[in-house]
């Protein structure tokens, strides 16, 4: 049996490594903040008025809005329209009916752990390339896993633009669905990141069945 000798790190390997780690950290603070601001929404009793009237949100400032959720276009800087879009959604978010608010919740909490799930992993995967373990086992298995949840992602914003598609939940009211077909991106990166795991575990395998020998 060979030992893994850690070989002399490269800069980039490094840099990556550092960049997994906030990656995850900063996934977790946002998906903190993101569910925070939804379970309140969800079990919040406030009257959609006063919330409205208390938004920073200036007549003024909408040029145009669709209530369909297909355009919504503002003057402005480029942040003030962001957030007056976020309040827009908030407050069309708990105006919605309960059964709605639960769907978005825990369609939108679903996501977020999946998305937390593969920056998790992401940086254990850097973190055994950056120890030099490069083909062993259970630092493939790690690309492999995260092919899968980026997969799951998919199949839970497919699921969730079945629901938008049939007016079960406006798109107006939730934080993730989109008015579009999902991104076949996603479906790509799963694809090629699970063909890259194979064909690593395969050389992985043949490693050992080679060191078995000699």
């Amino acid at each position: 049996m060979t030992e893994n000798i850690k070989p002399d790190n490269i800069i980039s390997i490094q840099l990556l490594n550092l960049v997994s780690k906030f990656i995850f950290w900063a996934a977790i603070i946002l998906s903190f903040t993101i569910s925070s601001v939804l379970l309140y929404g969800t079990i919040s009793r406030s009257d959609i008025k006063s919330i409205t009237e208390e938004s920073n949100v200036n007549s003024d400032e909408i040029k145009n809005l669709k209530m369909d959720g297909i355009n919504i276009s503002y003057k402005g800087k480029h942040t003030q329209k962001f957030k007056n879009k976020l309040e827009i959604k908030y407050c069309s978010f708990i105006s919605s009916p309960i059964s709605k608010r639960l769907t978005i919740l825990f369609s939108t909490l679903l996501i977020l752990s999946l998305i937390v799930l593969c920056t998790y992993f992401f940086k254990r995967f850097m973190n055994l390339i950056n120890k030099g373990l490069y083909f062993e086992t259970y630092t493939i298995r790690n690309l492999r896993t995260i092919s899968y949840l980026i997969l799951f992602i998919w199949l839970v914003k497919f699921i969730s633009w079945i629901f938008q598609s049939n007016g079960i939940v406006h798109p107006l009211n939730n934080f993730h669905i989109s008015n579009s077909f999902p991104s076949i991106n996603l479906l790509i990166a799963s694809l090629s990141l699970w063909v890259l795991s194979y064909l690593f575990l395969q050389g992985a395998e043949l490693k050992k069945e080679k060191e078995l020998t000699i």
